[in-house]
């Protein structure tokens, strides 16, 4: 078969009109505030939601001390994001001056967990932890619509 008969079934089976987007963003570079002392490096190989980064390394700060750990960390970045959306169609005439058009519109189709930067606040109990869908996100979303266009 060549590419334009392949493409006609495909056409005639899925539809006339769909599309699929995908985006990716590398995380937000974490930063940390002033009330800390910090001992190393608290970047680790393989962060988890739990352990994000190594919160061992950080203690309070004394009182009237001031700060000079830095703000933030080389390649200390938080949760990466992607997300893949999906939409499908297909106009069926029927009759000449008639079609109906059935529409799928899929939002994060992987139905992915995108976190939120983990907590930076080391007198949080939550410190180092991805605990929150990152702002604007959410599980998936399925719609469908049925269209008369005459």
């Amino acid at each position: 078969m060549n590419g334009a008969v392949i493409e006609d079934v495909l056409v005639d089976l899925v539809g006339d009109g769909q599309g699929i987007e995908f985006l990716a963003e590398s995380g937000d570079l974490l930063q940390f505030g002033n009330g800390a002392v910090v001992t190393g490096d608290p970047k680790i190989a393989n962060p988890t939601r739990t352990d994000w980064f190594d919160t061992s390394m950080f203690s309070l700060l004394p009182a009237y001390t001031r700060a000079s750990n830095p703000i933030t960390y080389p390649g200390l970045t938080g949760p990466k994001f992607w997300n893949t959306d999906l939409s499908m169609s297909k106009t069926q005439p029927l009759t000449e001056r008639i079609k109906l058009q059935l529409r799928l519109e899929a939002y994060n189709l992987t139905n992915s967990f995108m976190g939120a930067d983990p907590s930076t606040d080391n007198t949080n109990s939550l410190f180092g932890q991805v605990v929150s869908l990152r702002q604007g996100t959410q599980g998936r979303e399925l719609q469908y619509s049925v269209r008369l266009i005459f």
